[in-house]
């Protein structure tokens, strides 16, 4: 009954368990089900961001409105699951700036901070030339249409934004509540993997943003029926897919922007991203607008669409932030542009732009040359040029790039990064070959030692690192070899003075006792009658067990001093010595023979076998009657072999496990060292004993080392 009890209280448990782990199980699937439905109403509440999930800017949620108080390119706020499929997304947005984009984003996936470092569809205001666009992002831009607005769009000013995403159709409106006015535009993707499901996001570019009355719905055919009708195709425009559409809307631009030049510097102003379209339409002498991002070794300028270099420039009243208008001769290059004999005019001060967050990649493809970018890589290695010139080499995977410290006012750093550190720099991307020596396929022009900042200090595995443990690491086992081995001498030397004091003090005492008793007993044999006597016959008795117990006194004394030399003395040249102290009549002979390599053994082993080789010799001398004694040693790797053997009367095994000839006492010091005991005789055929014992490995190793002065004693 206790054992069927016993088994019900296991399947409860189990049964117990596994109803935890199911409700665990659907807990988590119920979970994931109930974030991958698509909800229906407000996405942002009162005083909450909860589940928005940042990409690079400033977010913040203020009351009903959230915030993003960054200039970064391409900031992006995420929310929702990638199973959302068709849905309508809408929402109020306002830019606090004149020059910046903001917009939603729809089916949107592998999101990453980056300008267009995600995989999705865009739909947002322009505001320098108040268009809206619609596009699709898979870390690069492709722009699917655009439409341009009545009314010019104003910062600071309320306008609604709603995209519809049903199958691989993306279609919006936009709306001024204002003054009532609607546009709307639609595209679809007609490549073979158009994105059916993502998330929702806030995105802005370049500016100050906010976004209120935010909401999402499940949304059909029908609701995308109404935006389709509301297109005007004439209003609609496709994005210039040749050069000559390209140069056509240049054209329009530039006229438009003709009819409005600065009153400080004759002529208009372009977009940066444009001075290469000019050069190619013969309008070299042009003017931009932008703010200062370097001063030094050179002046670069960046807007909302690109960087410049100008060359030759005065750039001492100038400082980073500084908004400037440039007029010069634009000479275009592969990826940027420079303005030579440029005339530069200070506009007003302002605040540097942040930086945008890159990798060494996307600045190797030169999408970001005369930009002021962010990006990380490890420290290669240091070269200090001049006095006030350092030069970076850095790696990020593969991709090998420089970063360049040369200022007149800002001195290189007094302490460098370690070669190794992971660093984060800022500074302006350049691709010319002036500044890479055509080495590296890009340059980061630091502004001063405060662009550089250390992430990582560099990694402890390095080969030197490695090196250097391992060295230290086999001295200090070396150094604590050598101390344990010295404190094994130290007690060994202990344990030799303590037997040398016990063999004079045996000497001194039991020796001369046994003397002493038996000069008594001769005298009274002297005294007692010559005839037999009862009494004579019993003191010679006496006399003689008093001569035995004096040998033994003296054999154990010889054995502790023995000892006292045990470091000089190898095993079997000291068995012969105690051998012919025994046998002083020369009666039996001893021979000795050795196989293998020999070598020193352990303190405890050469003792054991010193003491079981005594024994055996004098069982032989006392009990025998043998002629002969053969003493064998055969050294192996790791075990080694003592072997002592007689031609005297044998005895029977019997005879041995009832308790005589010490053989007992044999074995049990042999089973203190791990070895095991032999012993083979029978009555007529003489006797052989052969013990067997381990070797350490660390007695090989530390007798092929002799000039350590360490014994292998243990």
């Amino acid at each position: 009954m206790k054992l069927n009890h016993k088994r019900s209280r296991w399947l409860l448990g189990f049964l117990l368990i596994a109803a935890g782990g199911l409700l665990i199980f659907g807990g988590l699937f119920v979970q994931d089900a109930l974030q991958q439905r698509l909800p229906d109403g407000p996405l942002s509440e009162t005083g909450s961001a909860d589940g928005w999930k940042p990409y690079g800017g400033a977010w913040e949620t203020k009351g009903e409105v959230i915030h993003n108080d960054s200039l970064e390119r391409g900031a992006k706020f995420m929310k929702g699951s990638s199973h959302w499929g068709d849905y309508t997304f809408e929402a109020d947005l306002e830019s606090l700036g004149q020059n910046g984009r903001v917009g939603l984003i729809v089916r949107s996936t592998n999101e990453e901070r980056g300008v267009d470092s995600y995989s999705g569809y865009y739909v947002g205001l322009r505001w320098p030339d108040s268009r809206m666009i619609i596009g699709r992002s898979d870390y690069g831009w492709a722009e699917y249409a655009q439409v341009s607005l009545r009314t010019a769009l104003q910062p600071l000013h309320w306008y609604h934004l709603k995209v519809v995403a049903v199958g691989c159709t993306i279609a919006a409106q936009f709306t001024n509540p204002s003054t009532g006015e609607a546009s709307s535009i639609w595209a679809k993707d007609t490549s073979p993997h158009c994105a059916k499901s993502g998330r929702v996001g806030l995105r802005s570019l370049s500016t100050l943003s906010a976004w209120r009355n935010i909401s999402i719905h499940p949304a059909t055919t029908k609701d995308l029926q109404p935006l389709l009708e509301a297109v005007n195709p004439t209003e609609q425009e496709s994005p210039p897919v040749t050069i000559q559409d390209k140069l056509d809307n240049f054209k329009e631009f530039y006229a438009d922007a003709a009819s409005q030049p600065d009153s400080r510097i004759a002529g208009p102003t372009v977009p940066i991203d444009e001075l290469r379209v000019a050069s190619v339409l013969g309008n070299n002498v042009l003017s931009v607008r932008g703010k200062v991002i370097l001063t030094s070794p050179a002046l670069f300028v960046q807007d909302s669409t690109g960087g410049v270099f100008i060359p030759d420039a005065q750039t001492a009243k100038l400082n980073i932030g500084d908004e400037v208008l440039a007029r010069g001769q634009a000479i275009p290059h592969s990826f940027s542009s420079e303005i030579h004999d440029a005339k530069v005019t200070m506009l007003w001060p302002s605040i540097a732009d942040p930086p945008f967050s890159i990798t060494s990649f996307q600045a190797a493809t030169g999408a970001f040359d005369a930009r002021f970018v962010d990006l990380q890589g490890y420290l290669d290695n240091t070269i200090v040029q001049q006095a006030r010139r350092v030069s970076l080499e850095l790696s990020d995977g593969d991709q090998r790039f420089q970063a360049l410290l040369e200022a007149s006012s800002a001195k290189p750093p007094v302490r460098l990064p370690a070669p190794g550190s992971r660093l984060q720099i800022r500074g302006v991307c350049v691709t010319a070959p002036r500044f890479t020596k055509s080495v590296v396929p890009f340059v980061i022009l630091l502004r001063s030692p405060d662009d550089i900042k250390v992430i990582n200090g560099p990694p402890w595995w390095s080969a030197r690192n490695l090196i250097s443990g391992v060295v230290v690491a086999l001295i200090i086992s070396l150094l604590g070899y050598i101390l344990y081995a010295r404190a094994e001498q130290w007690r060994r030397q202990a344990v030799i003075e303590e037997r040398l004091r016990l063999a004079h003090d045996l000497h001194d005492t039991l020796a001369q006792s046994f003397a002493g008793i038996g000069f008594q007993l001769r005298a009274i044999l002297k005294k007692l009658p010559g005839a037999p006597h009862p009494l004579r016959e019993q003191v010679e008795i006496t006399s003689e067990l008093v001569r035995q117990g004096h040998q033994e006194a003296r054999r154990s004394i010889s054995t502790l001093r023995y000892d006292t030399n045990r470091d000089h003395i190898e095993l079997l040249p000291a068995l012969i010595q105690v051998a012919e102290r025994m046998i002083s009549d020369g009666s039996i002979v001893v021979e000795t023979s050795v196989n293998g390599t020999p070598r020193r053994i352990p303190l405890k082993l050469a003792d054991v076998l010193f003491r079981v080789g005594q024994e055996a010799i004098a069982n032989v001398i006392r009990h025998a009657n043998a002629s002969r004694i053969e003493i064998h040693l055969d050294y192996g790797r790791n075990k080694l072999q003592f072997a002592i053997e007689d031609n005297g009367i044998g005895f029977t095994l019997d005879e041995a496990n009832a308790g005589g000839f010490g053989l007992n006492g044999i074995r049990e010091r042999v089973l203190t060292v791990g070895g095991t005991v032999q012993i083979t005789s029978s009555p007529g055929t003489g006797t052989r004993l052969v013990v067997e014992t381990p070797l350490p490995p660390l007695s090989l190793l530390f007798q092929l080392h002799p000039w350590l002065g360490i014994n292998s004693k243990h």
